[in-house]
């Protein structure tokens, strides 16, 4: 062997033994080492510091401990946090105390996110399907249901996902059905996601055969049954079994339905207990004095509401409130 080549292999050795040496001594005079990382995922609500440094110490209960501090929540999905190592330092120094030496070592922040799992669109698809299907299915026929836009997977924490779909509003069905869906992890509540489908179908419903003027009552030969195409259905109709005669008792008519037009369930009302025009036995009580005569009522009035009622023996109009089927009332 050469002088050359040993003196070179020699300067290595020594090179490589300083290295070491240094990091002995560097060990030797911290308690513990901690080493930052650039990237960290979590899994966890809280982030720790184990969870984005290499912590090493020959005191175990020391290094635990540090293991445990806590940094604070996990970030939102989707938006990662950076964390820098002067204020990890300072903050880690608050917690185990000056006493502790700690070597930091790594990375001079790490940037944290939190670690997901994707839901598929498809799963969120299905189950507003069927619960559509399931809301619709007595009152629809022929029905079509077609997505209305193509939703793309749902970004969630780790853990046990369960889907449920909210209960959709009785009444009117719209050309557009929006289904929503609470997405729950490991029974935590999360997201709330919109599924959007268009709905086509047929309704069965009553069409008016003739014009049916305001005020008049609801004949059921005045009406029958059809399926109508859902656009067709403007607001929401009369229930199939409302023509039925017990249902009809006291109702009238509120506005008019031209022949053709579906009966809507607005377009029917209870009769009022008093009518405009008609007359009314008006009781007024004076303390210990009870009068009763005979008013024209001005208005027409339901049990509880206060109208505009004028005495026969006046001719200004005064205040009753409706006590009963043609009966009101004024108590001083």
């Amino acid at each position: 062997m050469s002088v050359g080549v040993w003196l070179r292999r020699s300067l290595a050795s020594i090179a490589l033994c300083s290295v070491c040496v240094g990091h002995t001594q560097a060990l030797k005079s911290a308690d513990a080492e901690v080493r930052l990382m650039g990237q960290a995922s979590v899994t966890r609500p809280t982030v720790k510091l184990a969870d984005v440094a290499e912590i090493s110490s020959d005191d175990v209960a020391l290094q635990e401990r540090l293991a445990s501090i806590d940094l604070g929540p996990a970030p939102p999905v989707g938006s990662p946090a950076r964390l820098t190592r002067e204020a990890l330092e300072r903050w880690v120094n608050a917690q185990v105390g000056r006493a502790s030496r700690v070597q930091w070592r790594g990375a001079i922040a790490v940037q944290v996110d939190t670690r997901t799992q994707a839901l598929a669109w498809e799963r969120l698809d299905a189950l507003a399907r069927r619960s559509l299907q399931d809301r619709l299915a007595g009152e629809v026929s022929d029905l079509r249901l077609t997505p209305v836009d193509r939703g793309v997977a749902v970004d969630l924490p780790p853990g046990t996902i369960d889907l449920v779909a909210r209960d959709l509003p009785p009444g009117m069905m719209s050309a557009v059905a929006t289904v929503w869906i609470d997405i729950r992890v490991d029974g935590q509540p999360g997201k709330t996601v919109p599924v959007n489908f268009r709905v086509e179908g047929k309704r069965r419903v009553w069409v008016a055969l003739s014009d049916q003027s305001p005020g008049i009552a609801v004949f059921p030969a005045a009406f029958e049954m059809r399926d109508m195409p859902l656009d067709a259905v403007r607001r929401t109709p009369m229930s199939l079994d409302g023509m039925a005669q017990a249902s009809l008792a006291a109702t009238r008519l509120r506005r008019v339905v031209r022949a053709g037009q579906v009966l809507s369930a607005d377009d029917v009302e209870s009769v009022p207990d008093v009518i405009r025009g008609g007359t009314a036995m008006l009781t007024v009580t004076w303390g210990a004095v009870v009068v009763e005569s005979p008013v024209e009522v001005l208005q027409d009035g339901r049990q509880g509401e206060l109208i505009r009622v004028r005495p026969r023996t006046s001719s200004e109009a005064v205040l009753a409130r409706v006590v009963g089927r043609g009966m009101l009332e004024i108590s001083r």
